[in-house]
């Protein structure tokens, strides 16, 4: 099922090693670490759904961070040849896969990734925007080819202190990528963030029925 590559769940995990994810040196294991209640529960149902028997591991002493590992060289070599994560100095030279098997895949991959590194605003300010940063230009220029080219919205490449990232703001444009990205089947999500989105669609909803 790991390698299965017909199945949402492996993008999604794809996309959150891609971005949250490490190789561990002299070892078949991959690594994920993520801070938060929410963030267990996702690494609990990762753990869950691909029958692993590992266990989450938590790190008082890292900023109350919690961690599993993964151990497959069958799919640490997937996730290298398939999906371009690289094995040395991820961050900056990750990129994303290019042989996609379907809409729904690519989805949840998408939401791996902004599960991982990518942000969702418009609570306060009725303004929906969403947003991912990391240090690879080839990751930030491939996302911002897939969305444009399955999702009819408008993405902008930007800079920040020198770090690419892509930005999908206006309320309209920003919930109709939201809409497309949780549309996928995939059973994995962070929950925190997917209420966020749910609060920010409802809030923006309200403002435009006003209008």
């Amino acid at each position: 099922m790991l390698c299965d590559l017909s199945i949402p769940e492996v993008w999604y995990l794809a996309g959150l090693i891609a971005t949250d994810g490490y190789f561990r040196c002299n070892s078949t294991a991959i690594a994920i670490s993520l801070c938060g209640e929410s963030e267990h529960e996702l690494l609990q149902s990762i753990l869950d759904k691909f029958e692993s028997n590992n266990y989450v591991k938590y790190y008082k002493s890292s900023n109350n961070s919690y961690q599993i590992e993964i151990s497959s060289q069958r799919f640490r070599n997937l996730l290298i040849s398939f999906f371009n994560i690289p094995e040395h100095d991820k961050t900056s030279f990750v990129k994303v896969p290019t042989n996609i098997t379907n809409e729904d895949c690519i989805k949840a991959y998408i939401l791996g990734c902004l599960d991982g590194d990518g942000c969702i605003t418009g609570i306060n300010n009725r303004k929906c925007r969403a947003v991912l940063l990391t240090k690879s230009e080839d990751f930030i220029s491939g996302l911002v080819d897939i969305i444009t080219t399955y999702c009819d919205c408008k993405v902008i490449k930007k800079y920040k202190d020198n770090y690419p990232m892509f930005v999908i703001s206006g309320n309209k444009n920003c919930l109709q990528f939201l809409d497309w990205v949780y549309s996928t089947s995939s059973t994995l999500y962070l929950k925190r963030k997917k209420e966020k989105y749910l609060k920010v669609k409802d809030i923006v909803c309200s403002s435009m029925k006003v209008k």
